[in-house]
């Protein structure tokens, strides 16, 4: 699971946007957490190819607008390829 965190502070909330490549694990966010929208994918991971999609999916949403900055928390490999979670801000941009 991939999430992207932004604050809109005109409504004061935090609005939680998952990208998920499990439809079970993406209507479980939905159902449970309010502020929270989860999309199921398909698209291979890797490359950042998730945090294009949530950029994509995101500003079509409404969430956010290019040039906002958002928290992103996903899980990368490490140099013994075990995945860790990390934590990164990011602009939003429409570029590939």
């Amino acid at each position: 699971m991939f999430s992207i965190c932004h604050r809109h502070f005109i409504l004061g909330c935090l609005q939680i946007l998952a990208i998920c490549s499990s439809d079970r694990v993406a209507r479980q966010i939905e159902g449970y957490m309010c502020n929270a929208y989860a999309v199921h994918t398909e698209i291979p991971r890797g490359d950042g190819a998730h945090v294009r999609h949530a950029f994509k999916v995101g500003l079509e949403k409404g969430l956010f607008a290019v040039g906002d900055a958002v928290t992103c928390v996903h899980t990368m490999r490490n140099v013994d390829n075990k995945k860790q979670w990390t934590m990164r801000i990011l602009n939003v941009t429409t570029t590939k």
